[in-house]
């Protein structure tokens, strides 16, 4: 029986990112689009790739085959900053 070498694990990092705001089709008037606003998220991931149109994150990854799951792309425009978690 062999056993394979488990894959590299990627970095995780903390990425700060500005995300569009919605109504999900609550009754607004003109009056009300004052309180609209960005909203500022934090999330937590495992850096997947990193291209010209943005990051690649995914939530859980399977050192044995790369499986990944909860997979995020979050495009650069959208980006305020990108922190490497420190390994513990």
């Amino acid at each position: 029986m062999t056993t394979r070498k488990p894959r590299k694990i990627p970095k995780i990092v903390v990425v700060i990112w500005r995300d569009a705001s919605s109504s999900l089709g609550d009754p607004r008037n003109a009056a009300d689009l004052h309180e609209a606003s960005e909203v500022v998220v934090h999330t937590v991931g495992f850096l997947v790739r990193r291209d010209r149109k943005g990051l690649y994150l995914t939530t859980d990854w399977d050192s044995g085959d790369g499986a990944m799951r909860g997979i995020h792309f979050i495009p650069n425009g959208m980006i305020q900053s990108v922190r490497d978690v420190p390994p513990t």
